[in-house]
């Protein structure tokens, strides 16, 4: 991802059971907000059952696994380096039965 992409909130179905994601490139963030209680850029966030958002600063190493119905997305970002890049890789498991 390059500056000011993302990932919308969204969840996997059709019989996928977990998802995962694993952070292998994290550019060095400029976050701009102005109210310290917004989210920070790049931010991974996940919205449980009861609607509560929880939010992640991913760094390079990082590997989630969670229910695939989760609601997720990743947040738009800034950084110092116009040319700089969030690289992650992601991938679902599928339940056969």
């Amino acid at each position: 991802m390059r500056e000011n992409e993302y990932n919308p909130p969204h969840t996997h179905h059709n019989g996928t059971g977990w998802s995962t994601v694993l952070f292998l490139k994290i550019p060095e963030f400029v976050n701009d907000a102005r109210d310290p209680h917004k989210f920070k850029d790049g931010q991974l966030a996940f919205t449980g059952d009861n609607g509560r958002i929880t939010w992640h600063e991913p760094k390079v190493g990082d590997f989630y696994i969670f229910e695939a119905i989760h609601t997720h997305c990743v947040m738009p970002f800034k950084t110092k380096n116009k040319n700089d890049i969030r690289r992650s890789m992601s991938f679902n498991f599928i339940k056969k039965l």
